[in-house]
């Protein structure tokens, strides 16, 4: 009877240790797994609320403007609009653009938000893109073409001719 209870006693211990073993192998994954759907169903959010549409373009002598309108539902903060990527050119040069606060020079890009307000793209507002260089001219006859990517991937592209 001693040595069933004894055996049962080990049993059980080893029950406990094995659970025990189990769960803290099982665990840093599951909360691992849990974080990385947490970000995703974030990132998704983000990229779902967030929508740029090109509503007008002007180049003439290899200076652009391009206004973009917040369509989405989210706003876009300043901080993501100063790490948002330009890409520009034409046909046979198509190159990244280098953010700048003041007016741009050759293979340079700035914005303003044209709403005034200082902290963010709210939608509905409007954002002018100023670049320079590397576009073509009206008598070229090549197309221009311009990407606008935000840091959370949502990306804005478009193909105009120069204005004559």
């Amino acid at each position: 009877m001693a040595s069933e209870t004894f055996e049962v006693a080990i049993f059980i211990v080893t029950a406990v240790v094995a659970a025990a073993i189990l769960v803290s192998a099982v665990f840093p994954i599951v909360n691992e797994a849990t974080g990385t759907f947490t970000q995703t169903a974030a990132d998704a959010d983000s990229k779902e609320r967030t929508k740029l549409t090109i509503v007008n373009t002007y180049l003439s002598d290899s200076d652009l403007k391009v206004w973009l309108k917040n369509t989405g539902t989210g706003r876009i903060s300043v901080a993501d609009l100063n790490k948002a990527n330009f890409f520009g050119g034409s046909e046979i040069v198509y190159t990244i653009y280098s953010r700048v606060d003041s007016a741009p020079s050759n293979n340079q890009w700035s914005y303003s938000i044209l709403s005034g307000d200082t902290a963010y793209l709210n939608p509905g507002d409007t954002l002018e893109i100023t670049a320079k260089g590397g576009f073509p001219e009206a008598s070229s006859g090549d197309y221009a073409y311009v990407s606008f990517v935000l840091p959370n991937g949502v990306r804005v592209s478009g193909t105009f001719a120069p204005n004559v």
